[in-house]
């Protein structure tokens, strides 16, 4: 597909319309969801990067002030096409040092055929409980 295209209709076909393109945008998602109680929510944040650029993320969740449902949707998952990205859970639970430590990390690309990404983790600060990440 040309990334631009000039189309001249004949006059007699379109006498009076108007036409307004928009481009393409991939109709692709990444999600993610986290089990969790709402004592730990506040303190949990999914954080997104690419791979060769670990310290520069693109996108950080914080659970405290959004949803529980975590998306990027069409252009922000255009622009990852192709590249290999690590999705980390965080938490700033009872560590008192103001520091993030990393629960679990989840590694994926984006590819042009396969734009949808969903992911669910789960978290539990007690030691008879696991922390885990499933990709759906």
């Amino acid at each position: 597909v040309p990334r631009d295209m000039v189309v001249k209709p004949p006059k007699e076909d379109v006498h009076g319309l108007r036409f307004f393109l928009k481009p393409r945008v991939h109709m692709g998602m990444i999600s993610a969801i986290v089990d969790t109680t709402d004592e730990f929510l506040p303190s949990l944040s999914i954080v997104v990067f690419p791979n060769n650029q670990p310290n520069k993320p693109i996108v950080r969740h914080r659970f405290a002030s959004a949803s529980r449902l975590f998306t990027l949707s069409g252009k922000q998952v255009e622009s990852m096409i192709g590249e290999t990205y690590t999705m980390m859970l965080e938490t700033n639970f009872s560590h008192g040092s103001g520091r993030n430590t990393t629960v679990r990390k989840v590694n994926f690309k984006v590819k042009p055929d396969a734009l949808q990404h969903h992911f669910s983790f789960a978290y539990r600060s007690h030691p008879d409980f696991t922390t885990s990440a499933t990709r759906v």
